[in-house]
Order: C-alpha cells, then sequence, then structure tokens
C-alpha cells in the first residue's frame, strides 16, 4: 500500500512539475533568472498534493453554494411567513 502512495505521489509530483515548466515557460517574462524558474517548478512538484486539496476545497465550497442558493429558490416565501 505504502508503494502505491508512494508511486502516486512521484507521478503526480513529475506531472505538475512538468506543467509547471510547461507554464513557466510560456507565461514568464525572459528576464527572469532560470533558478527562479527551477525554484517555483521543485516547489510545485513537491507541494502538489496541498494545491490539490485546496482545489478539491474550492469545488465543494461551489457546491454548498449551488445546493444552498436552489434550496434558498424553492423556499423564498417561507421566510416571511408566521407559522
Amino acid at each position: 500500500m505504502s508503494i502505491l502512495l508512494s508511486q502516486t505521489y512521484v507521478c503526480g509530483g513529475l506531472v505538475t512539475a512538468a506543467g509547471a515548466s510547461v507554464f513557466a515557460d510560456l507565461f514568464s517574462e525572459s528576464d527572469v533568472p532560470l533558478s527562479t524558474r527551477a525554484v517555483a517548478i521543485v516547489v510545485a512538484g513537491v507541494t502538489w498534493p496541498v494545491v490539490l486539496i485546496g482545489l478539491l476545497q474550492l469545488v465543494c465550497i461551489g457546491v454548498v453554494k449551488k445546493v444552498f442558493r436552489s434550496w434558498a429558490r424553492r423556499n423564498a416565501g417561507d421566510w416571511c411567513r408566521p407559522h
């Protein structure tokens, strides 16, 4: 089980580092030193689980917001009625 987790972590890190490398080449300015790009790529590769958890939290917040809004629209008149 731990081998599978470590392989997942390494593969995810490699994919994230490759993506960060492509984005660094496409969107950075030409005068940025190579060492700065390398540090950004390594940090992205190492911290990808944290970024993934943040994205999942963002998706969950969006789903909760959507569910709450649809519930509020269905029950809009019930807020002001006396019981």
